[in-house]
């Protein structure tokens, strides 16, 4: 018996390496088609069986009575030993965290979790800005001239292995074309090579990016903050005219919490109402600025040169200005030894001054908070000066969580976007956890010639 017992703790030891062993040489030399067959009877017929010998084992020690205490005392110190081996097995990325075996097993399903989101980032290039569910490589499919061209998700020249992808296509490639998007599991990356899976494929979107119109619909959306995104959708939806273009004003999400949840909350409303269909431009709002996640990596990971920058569309020059937080009079612990938004905001304000006026557009700036900052070493005075110089005619924001038109120091018209709203007090802890308090205002800007109309919706 105890020499039985032993050979099953052994068994168990080595059953994950073994098990990652045959998974790799099968790999090799089974047809790639039919190997996740393989996959699942390496799994349910090798640790499956040790497992429920172990658990059946140990039940059969502790109910043996004929056996002298030691000897059932040390049979089922075994067996546990056997199963915490197992356990770890599991645990340790042997098996479950390899990322070869994880992609072939049928539990963890390989599928778009961001749907195509397209970003004119102004610097000639559309981002076109997508998620998978596993670590994958991202690439877009698109015709130019008759020939089918392919675009990666590229990291300083190597094809990106990850979830969140974030493909650049020239404006005159994508502007009133088709494109698809793709993501091909990663299996394994190591130097100078690696394996790749499954592909999966979107639906084909037709794009409707034209930048030459002259007088285009404008859908400005702000301060969903996590969960006004249904609300948000209701109110777009009651909407007579479809958007041309789309302006996220900022505060989709009250903090960043890990790339996931600035996938869920901040990508993934936009993504849904545009359809990848229209392009949509990017304004930082304060809440994008509390993070744990890496708000210096997301400007990467979608395509953006900064959180400042301008974006030139037909007779429409938008200056896009990123408020961030305000830098002074903030020692509470949420933003206590967290930033230094002086030195920021001074080199964004050092940019803004030297931007050449291009006083024969239609000039717009974009920033989340009307007023930029707070009045600290003048800083307030220059943002205004500057747009000012740069011949300004409208600005739109968001942050004020009121829907209205109001004047600026610089003297050119802003329109307040809405975003979500109480539409009473919460009287109880129930109230702050649920929708039926909260409501949302949308706007759109309707322009005519040197005019613009303001439609608003409200749900």
């Amino acid at each position: 018996m105890l020499l039985a017992l032993t050979a099953f703790v052994a068994l168990l030891a080595i059953s994950g390496p073994v098990l990652n062993a045959f998974y790799r040489i099968g790999y090799v030399f089974i047809d790639h088609e039919t190997f996740p067959g393989f996959a699942r009877l390496l799994f349910y017929g090798l640790m499956l069986p040790n497992a429920l010998a172990g658990a059946g084992c140990l039940a059969w020690v502790l109910a043996r009575d004929g056996l002298p205490l030691g000897g059932r005392v040390l049979l089922g110190v075994c067996a546990v030993l056997g199963l915490f081996i197992l356990l770890i097995n599991l645990v340790s990325g042997r098996i479950t965290k390899n990322e070869a075996f994880k992609a072939r097993l049928p539990v963890w399903r390989f599928r778009f979790t961001l749907p195509p989101l397209v970003l004119d980032v102004g610097t000639g290039d559309y981002a076109v800005i997508f998620a998978a569910s596993r670590r994958c490589q991202g690439f877009v499919t698109y015709t130019m001239d008759g020939a089918e061209q392919t675009a990666y998700s590229l990291d300083a020249g190597v094809r990106r292995a990850g979830k969140l992808h974030c493909v650049l296509i020239p404006r005159d490639a994508l502007e009133n074309n088709r494109y698809q998007i793709h993501a091909r599991r990663v299996l394994e990356q190591i130097s100078y090579g690696g394996r790749l899976g499954k592909t999966i494929h979107g639906d084909v979107v037709s794009f409707r990016g034209d930048r030459t119109l002259e007088n285009p619909a404008v859908l400005a959306l702000s301060d969903w903050h996590f969960r006004g995104d249904k609300e948000m959708a209701r109110a777009v939806r009651l909407f007579r005219t479809a958007p041309d273009l789309l302006l996220l004003l900022g505060d989709g999400a009250d903090y960043s919490v890990n790339e996931a949840g600035m996938i869920r909350h901040l990508l993934l409303p936009p993504a849904r109402l545009s359809g990848g269909e229209i392009p949509a431009i990017f304004v930082r709002g304060n809440h994008e600025v509390r993070a744990n996640y890496d708000i210096g990596d997301l400007v990467r990971k979608i395509g953006l040169p900064s959180y400042y920058y301008q974006v030139e569309r037909g007779r429409f020059l938008f200056t896009v200005a990123d408020s961030a937080e305000s830098p002074d009079g903030k020692d509470d612990w949420e933003h206590k030894d967290c930033y230094d938004m002086g030195t920021y905001l001074d080199r964004e304000l050092m940019w803004l001054e030297a931007l050449p006026p291009r006083l024969e557009k239609y000039n717009i700036v974009l920033c989340h908070d009307r007023d930029f900052c707070t009045e600290t070493d003048g800083r307030r005075s220059r943002y205004f000066a500057a747009m000012a110089r740069l011949g300004v005619r409208l600005g739109v924001s968001g942050h004020s969580h009121s829907l209205k038109w109001s004047e600026t120091a610089a003297a050119y018209p802003n329109l307040e976007d809405g975003g979500r709203f109480a539409r009473k007090e919460p009287k109880s802890i129930l109230d702050i956890f649920t929708r039926c308090v909260y409501g949302y205002r949308a706007a759109m800007l309707h322009f005519d010639g040197d005019t613009v109309r303001m439609e608003s919706q409200e749900v």
